[in-house]
């Protein structure tokens, strides 16, 4: 899966956003959950906060498992 990063209009925290790139579907969303771990994990810089932006997906999979499973390998923010 590809990702890009760029250095932002400003210095201060840097966020990664895990976002659907088309329209979401049962399937789709069940892709998304499986790939969310490592889709966390892709970027090469270090950030401060990960976060998934489908409010879809946080409804069907369920917030406590988007937060499961982006924390399966990158660790809570402090």
């Amino acid at each position: 899966m590809d990702c890009g990063l760029n250095n932002g209009a400003g210095g201060g925290a840097r966020l990664g956003l895990i976002v659907l790139s088309t329209d979401e579907t049962p399937a789709m969303l069940a892709q998304m959950d499986a790939a969310m771990p490592v889709v966390a994990t892709l970027p090469s810089a270090e950030l401060d906060v990960v976060s998934s932006t489908c409010t879809s997906g946080r409804t069907v999979i369920g917030a406590a498992r988007v937060v499961e499973q982006i924390r399966r390998y990158t660790p809570p923010s402090q």
